[in-house]
């Protein structure tokens, strides 16, 4: 459920909390070397995979980066509702790959294509627009 009420905030709020986990995805993504794919997280030299929350976790696909995201910030917003609001914006964007896992995946998507997508989902989401 992507509802605000669920958790007795305003709109303005919720999507505010879910800006900042998104920024915070987009500031571990930040360098092409820190993003990867087919696995949540590697460690440094990004060959071994590692549980995303792992203190040798050094790149992230885009689920993992938000995974690691909603818990370093210690979030209220569910993982999911993280998930759905990038979904949303690939939507919005026409990606024919709207899931996170395949549009991260693809063999076409690079590190601008997720970074980009990363930075319209939070300026929709400061329009306050869910």
């Amino acid at each position: 459920m992507n509802d605000h009420r669920f958790y007795n905030v305003s709109k303005k709020v919720y999507c505010n909390e879910l800006a900042r986990v998104i920024a915070a995805t987009k500031k571990l993504l930040r360098a092409k070397k820190s993003w990867t794919k087919n696995v949540m997280a590697r460690g440094k030299g990004g060959v071994r995979e590692v549980a995303f929350d792992s203190d040798r976790a050094t790149c992230f696909c885009l689920q993992g980066a938000i995974c690691r995201a909603v818990g370093d910030l210690n979030s209220f917003v569910r993982v999911s509702d993280a998930f759905g609001a990038v979904e949303r914006q690939l939507r919005r964007d026409r990606k024919p790959n709207s899931l996170l896992s395949y549009f991260n995946d693809d063999v076409t998507t690079t590190h601008a294509d997720v970074v980009g997508a990363l930075g319209k989902t939070i300026a929709h989401l400061r329009k306050g627009s869910i």
